[in-house]
């Protein structure tokens, strides 16, 4: 991105965000309750069905952070617990992989070739 189009998206985000709060509280706050509920109970469908389920949650809960406190702490308590899987399967990955002791890599047991039998010399 161009350093014009960055100051162009963040100048139309601040619009964005000014217009967005001059929309009455009593309004706002039930319309970010209902779409934020509904992105996230599609998430939680979409983790059995086909889709993004875990996307949409974290989603729904971005939406709904922006006007309850709550969702912004489960929100927070969803980031830290997705860094710590993201930790734990890197370091699950690297020990699979041998690379934890810093040793190379060992081959299989059983798959080196064995010479052929010599022949018998007169």
């Amino acid at each position: 991105m161009s350093v014009p189009s960055v100051v162009a998206y963040n100048t139309r985000m601040e619009a964005l965000k000014r217009t967005w709060k001059r929309i009455p509280t009593p309004i706002r706050k039930p319309l970010v309750l209902m779409v934020g509920t509904a992105i996230v109970v599609a998430g939680l469908a979409m983790l059995v069905l086909p889709g993004p389920g875990w996307a949409a949650i974290f989603l729904g809960f971005a939406v709904l952070a922006t006007e309850f406190a709550i969702a912004e702490k489960v929100r927070d308590w969803l980031i830290l617990l997705l860094k710590r899987l993201i930790h734990e399967c890197k370091g699950l990955w690297n020990r699979m992989r041998g690379r934890s002791s810093g040793r190379p890599l060992e081959k299989p047991s059983g798959t080196s070739k064995k010479s052929p039998p010599s022949k018998p010399q007169a």
